[in-house]
């Protein structure tokens, strides 16, 4: 699973498609995108991606070229947000 910036990078580079969602704790939008590990392996070989820090819980990788964050920002704000909506105690997911 990657978040906002990251999952930037990995739509561009491979197109998977982001969810955004609004988590009360911190109180913000946040944007993410979830692939298997194989999807990873390939992305960091395509992309030269070398680990800074790499172990169960979190990796990082360090990326030869940079993205513009106007361009991130426009792209976060052109996805449409989860909503979530209650019946009945069934919890169902539901986009715009």
């Amino acid at each position: 699973m990657c978040y906002e910036q990251s999952a930037y990078i990995v739509n561009l580079s491979k197109g998977y498609k982001p969810t955004k969602k609004w988590i009360k704790n911190i109180d913000q939008e946040v944007v993410t995108i979830g692939f298997p590990n194989l999807a990873l392996e390939q992305l960091t070989s395509e992309n030269n991606m070398v680990a800074i820090t790499n172990d169960d819980t979190i990796k990082v990788f360090e990326l030869s070229n940079a993205f513009i964050y106007n361009d991130f920002v426009e792209w976060k704000s052109n996805i449409s947000i989860k909503k979530l909506f209650f019946f009945k105690y069934i919890l169902i997911f539901a986009t715009k």
